[in-house]
């Protein structure tokens, strides 16, 4: 499909084809469509592939125009089924410009092939302090390293979505309760780890390791909802802090 636009008061629908012999069309109708009056005001873009898989990814030429023409005020970005493997690593850290982000959504992305856990984790830090709604699915990048960088920055944190992401465990919980993690947390967190390395006992064997219980006291409690909801519950809280929720 070539570049069709739909636009009204309040909502611009654009489809954009990334095949390779359209690529330059593309550019140039997505540099107009940024300059469009008004469109530096935007505050919510979803970009989602909706054709079936597999297919040549998203081009590098398009993620780079959209990453430097947005708006860096932005508070809603959502990536949904996006092959990024061919997006440059330059590119990608081009998320890190964008710090007043709200909700941030990668529904089963794949990332640059040549982007490492490290340069993941620099790219995306930077935006957590603003986020209060992160759901990242399906992805090895996930791990509990990056669990550590969502307790140490992410402040304003009310809901996470891992599902999916194999290399999170109960350390990632874990780094919520101590004290880099918890001090600074503005509400109680409730998180989806269907899927993952989670587990319970896990948590409760770590947290209640002598040196965490010197610096806080947290009760583990576990409700099993599986006949209402199809998860097991988690509610993880001591008499000072917010507490945590974790669903899996």
């Amino acid at each position: 499909m070539e570049g069709t636009c739909y636009i009204n008061d309040v909502r611009l629908l654009t489809n954009s084809c990334a095949c390779a012999g359209h690529q330059s069309e593309q550019c140039v109708m997505i540099r107009e469509l940024f300059d469009l009056k008004g469109f530096n005001e935007i505050r919510c873009l979803h970009l989602e592939d909706e054709m079936p898989k597999p297919n040549d990814g998203i081009p590098d030429s398009y993620m780079n125009i959209i990453m430097h023409k947005l708006n860096k005020n932005v508070e809603t970005l959502q990536l949904t089924n996006l092959d990024l493997s061919f997006i440059n690593v330059l590119t990608f850290a081009s998320f890190a410009n964008f710090r007043n982000i709200t909700h941030l959504v990668f529904v089963d992305c794949s990332f640059p092939s040549d982007l490492d856990q490290n340069k993941f984790i620099k790219s995306i830090t930077p935006i957590l302090p603003m986020v209060e709604n992160l759901e990242i699915t399906g992805t090895p990048f996930v791990n509990d390293q990056f669990g550590f960088a969502l307790a140490k920055f992410g402040f304003s944190l009310a809901n996470v979505n891992l599902q999916r992401c194999q290399n999170i465990s109960a350390i990632t919980i874990a780094s919520f309760c101590t004290c880099t993690g918890s001090d600074e947390r503005k509400r109680p967190i409730v998180f989806d780890l269907h899927s993952t390395k989670f587990n319970v006992d896990d948590l409760d064997r770590i947290l209640h390791h002598p040196v965490l219980r010197q610096e806080k006291l947290w009760d583990v409690n576990l409700a099993d909802l599986r006949h209402l909801t199809g998860r097991i519950t988690v509610t993880v809280t001591n008499n000072k802090d917010n507490g945590y929720t974790v669903f899996y």
